[in-house]
């Protein structure tokens, strides 16, 4: 798949928890998010890597059973496994990369709900 729009970008960290601090408040509008793991604050949203996605991301995945990478002709799939309670079905994300990937599985389980 192609890289997400900023849109998507934007709608995907909000689903994992971050806000947008108004500009009125600073210079730039600010990114939020008081994480468990660590707060984050920043003038844009987390770069989208493996570090973040597994850092603010997955654990957002309450359905989450399992999850497999696979190399493929095309890149890298990731497989969403889903818990039986939540119907056990699984979603795939493919991508160039192993992130890419990976956030298209996210985006999937995102879109799901």
């Amino acid at each position: 798949m192609n890289n997400p729009t900023q849109k998507q970008i934007k709608e995907f960290w909000e689903w994992c928890g971050f806000t947008v601090l108004p500009a009125n408040m600073w210079i730039e509008p600010k990114w939020v998010l008081e994480h468990q793991i660590g707060n984050y604050y920043g003038e844009k949203p987390p770069h989208i890597d493996l570090n973040n996605l597994f850092k603010y991301a997955v654990p957002k995945v309450k359905s989450l059973l399992r999850m497999t990478i696979r190399k493929i002709p095309t890149g890298y799939q990731w497989q969403i496994d889903r818990k039986p309670s939540y119907g056990g079905e699984f979603v795939i994300g493919e991508g160039d990369t192993e992130t890419l990937a990976l956030f298209w599985a996210l985006w999937q389980v995102k879109e799901a709900k």
